[in-house]
């Protein structure tokens, strides 16, 4: 009897010590994370993400006015922006969202305002506001480190730079163009602009966006209160204005952001301390959520929808904080439990991971 107890005490302990190092050895991909660029203190603010709760991890030092930062698909390297030193701030990240910069930052011409990553971690690309181009690096998939490809000028001041989910074009949205300038993305990091670019916009446009499906793609024009939408044509990447663009928006929309399911867009309005909701038609023409617009803290920023669709997340300048939004399944926002979240500057982007 004593030996079957013995045997049996044996098979569970092997048992929880299989069971732990399994859990050991699993991957040490992060879970769902968020970050936030604090542009006047050069940090980036890291959260782990719980439902519509974050819990902050720590701040980690960026370079001088970061602007901007993105997430690699695997979620093992994050970079940020620097408008003001003209680097690129690249980082490993663990299992617990902590960021370790990998050095030196490399350089872009001048003015990084805006990053993009394409779906498969290939390219990182970079709008550079004071350089009037894009910069299109290469990722090297083990270390993260970047090796600068193109440089392509645009003859247009950039706000914002887009990749395809395909991963075949790239899109910037040009301010003092008023208009989308759209290339062609080939494997070797070319650039190759798309017969018809650029395309008109609005006044200003300052934040772009691109349906799941890559059916749709949208501006936010900050000084004429609108949003533009386009068809995308897919075998092309031409840009064609849908019927009943521009939409009005509200008072200085400063960001645009698609949730997952490719239903709903939202858009800051930055002047009216407010977020505006539509829904996306099978055409691609918005019309108003129920509800919207949804009150924010003053002067919203950025607009970030979480990729499982449990939340949207903003950044508000003047109130120095983050603000969470329930998403229900009608595209309606609703402040979350805990919200809003304070930060010690002003934010300037937010990316929030699966």
């Amino acid at each position: 009897m004593f030996r079957k107890l013995l045997f049996s005490l044996f098979v569970s302990i092997s048992a929880a010590l299989v069971s732990s190092c399994s859990s050991s050895s699993s991957s040490s991909t992060a879970g769902p994370l968020m970050y936030v660029t604090l542009a006047s203190s050069n940090q980036v603010q890291g959260y782990t993400v719980s439902g519509t709760t974050l819990k902050a991890t720590s701040t980690f030092t960026t370079g001088k006015f970061p602007s901007s930062v993105v997430v690699h698909p695997t979620k093992k390297f994050a970079y940020v922006a620097n408008q003001t030193d003209n680097t690129i701030t690249v980082y490993t990240v663990d299992k617990g969202g902590s960021l370790t910069e990998v050095t030196p930052r490399p350089s872009t011409n001048a003015g990084p305002v805006s990053l993009a990553i394409d779906a498969k971690g290939v390219f990182l690309a970079v709008a550079d506001s004071g350089g009037a181009d894009v910069i299109v690096f290469a990722i090297d998939a083990t270390t993260g480190k970047l090796s600068q490809l193109t440089v392509t000028a645009l003859g247009f001041v950039p706000n914002a730079v887009v990749i395809s989910p395909s991963g075949k074009y790239l899109y910037t949205a040009n301010s003092n163009g008023s208009s989308i300038s759209a290339f062609a993305l080939g494997a070797s990091g070319t650039v190759t602009p798309v017969a018809g670019s650029p395309f008109a916009a609005g006044f200003d446009p300052a934040s772009i966006a691109i349906d799941p499906a890559e059916k749709f793609l949208y501006a936010a024009n900050l000084l004429d209160g609108t949003v533009s939408g386009f068809s995308l044509d897919s075998t092309s990447g031409a840009l064609t204005a849908l019927a009943g663009s521009p939409f009005a928006s509200g008072v200085n929309p400063s960001s645009v952001a698609i949730d997952s399911s490719g239903k709903f867009l939202y858009v800051t309005n930055s002047g009216s301390s407010n977020v505006a909701g539509f829904n996306i038609g099978s055409d691609g023409a918005l019309t108003v959520i129920s509800g919207s617009p949804f009150t924010t803290g003053a002067n919203p920023l950025f607009v970030a929808v979480d990729p499982n669709r449990g939340f949207v997340a903003t950044a508000e300048g003047s109130g120095q904080q983050v603000e969470v939004f329930t998403l229900a399944g009608s595209g309606t926002l609703a402040a979350a439990t805990g919200s809003p979240y304070k930060v010690s500057a002003t934010p300037s982007s937010v990316f929030i991971t699966k």
